[in-house]
């Protein structure tokens, strides 16, 4: 989290404090704060199509919400993804839903097996540009292709790659994230895009005072009108912190430029595997800097011990899940990839006995 971030959450107290005077100075904030998410997810996007919600898994059931299921109908996902991308289709099993799972070969997924498994009856795919799991990156330019003009809803979710790796926002018809990673944020905030011109007539599941026109239309005229834009989608305030925060982070990705910093995480994860490679451990993610993110995984049987005896020499990785997950961003450079790679070597051999 930057400095500037812990910063402008203190500055979201005194606006608090302010009563509606900064009430007024909240509102601006998110507005701006929209405005440049607007420009992090590519070309064609505005900030009316941009809705500030709780969490990405929150805007994945917002998504859920949008589409009335029948029996036979199906989703697909894979067996790489995030559980928050799988979870809300697994429930709908119970009502006769199929949910086709694409099952990874080795540690890949292909474009072609993710399509194959699409047909008339699937109403949404639902898929991380990057993977949690491994760091692979989809070829999601090409899906979203494949599905423009079709039945079948795309669901892409870039927790793993807004703010560090270039994104097209406008090749799905949804977008969620989550702001505490690569955006530098905070926890209690996701983003929601929505593809108006590719799915103008979307009605959510949820509702509430936010989420439309006129505040107390319901009550003076017993109807109600929902926001235009994708305000639809926020059915209350969010944490106005975690907005602060991200307000003041996201400008800063955006001056340095998320191309630079894609050309400078790919190459410290080519460093990575490198080195990986040299300490005899088997690597998860694409060696290709184009089918990969900015996480670099390996599996161990002992994950959790070994990120634990990283934190004890003060390198930071996640551990867990049977591997081990480094991550670089714009703030890392080679240094600190030889310290994680000098750590490694030291408590590997404890690990084997």
């Amino acid at each position: 989290m930057l400095v500037a971030g812990a910063a402008a959450m203190q500055d979201y107290a005194r606006q608090k404090s302010r009563g509606e005077a900064g009430r007024v100075r909240h509102a601006a904030v998110a507005a701006e704060c929209k405005a440049a998410l607007a420009r992090l997810h590519g070309a064609g996007v505005s900030a009316e199509d941009i809705g500030l919600v709780a969490s990405a898994s929150d805007g994945i059931n917002q998504v859920c919400g949008t589409i009335d299921f029948a029996p036979g109908d199906n989703v697909v996902v894979n067996d790489l993804e995030f559980p928050s991308v799988a979870l809300p289709w697994l429930r709908l099993r119970e009502r006769d839903v199929e949910v086709r799972v694409v099952r990874r070969k080795e540690w890949d997924i292909s474009t072609e097996a993710l399509l194959a498994a699409v047909d008339g009856r699937t109403r949404l795919v639902a898929l991380s540009h990057v993977s949690f799991m491994n760091g692979l990156r989809h070829d999601v330019e090409s899906i979203g292709k494949a599905l423009e003009g079709t039945s079948t809803l795309f669901l892409m979710d870039t927790t793993q790659s807004l703010g560090v790796l270039p994104v097209s926002a406008t090749v799905a018809d949804f977008v969620v994230s989550s702001t505490y990673k690569w955006l530098l944020g905070t926890h209690g905030l996701g983003v929601l895009y929505w593809n108006r011109a590719r799915r103008p007539d979307v009605e959510p599941g949820a509702i509430g005072w936010y989420s439309i026109a006129d505040t107390f239309a319901p009550l003076r005229e017993g109807s109600y009108t929902l926001k235009p834009d994708a305000g639809r989608f926020e059915t209350g305030f969010v944490s106005y912190p975690a907005i602060y925060a991200l307000h003041a982070a996201v400008p800063r990705l955006l001056e340095v430029g998320v191309g630079r910093i894609a050309v400078h995480v790919l190459a410290l994860g080519e460093q990575v595997i490198k080195g990986l490679d040299a300490l005899g451990l088997e690597v998860m993610t694409p060696r290709a800097a184009g089918r990969r993110g900015a996480s670099v995984s390996f599996s161990h049987p002992r994950a959790v011990e070994v990120g634990a005896a990283l934190a004890e020499r003060n390198v930071l990785v996640w551990a867990g899940d049977g591997r081990v997950r480094a991550s670089t961003h714009l703030f890392n450079d080679a240094e600190d990839v030889a310290r994680y790679l000098e750590a490694l070597a030291a408590v590997l051999p404890a690990m084997k006995r």
